[in-house]
């Protein structure tokens, strides 16, 4: 793995504060911060169907708690990136959502 976390953080926070003037890095300062990484090839076959740029991954992503006592969490915004180059693959953007199944107001971009 050649990007580390820390690197994958740090990518995710720049990608996302340059997509978007609602998103700060106070803004991400003050959500839960969520990540794991990915390995979504296991075997040669596995080569076959997967791009490239999603056979290792980081997912970083950014919740915030709604309110109510529950811990329900809402992904507010996110970013998977290639965990050996760093590229941002995909980035979910969700600022406006209700709810953690509002699903009309989540946007996932493909880059």
């Amino acid at each position: 793995m050649a990007v580390s976390y820390e690197e994958a953080v740090d990518i995710a926070y720049a990608a996302l504060t340059d997509y978007s003037d609602r998103i700060t890095a106070d803004y991400l300062d003050g959500l839960t911060l969520a990540s794991h990484y990915m390995n979504l090839v296991q075997n040669e076959a596995d080569k076959e169907l997967i791009e490239p740029d999603f056979w290792q991954m980081w997912a970083i992503q950014f919740f915030e708690e709604l309110p109510g006592g529950e811990e329900t969490y809402v992904l507010r915004c996110g970013v998977q990136l290639n965990a050996q180059t760093g590229k941002v693959v995909t980035m979910t953007y969700a600022l406006d959502a209700a709810s953690d199944t509002d699903y009309d107001n989540i946007s996932v971009i493909t880059f």
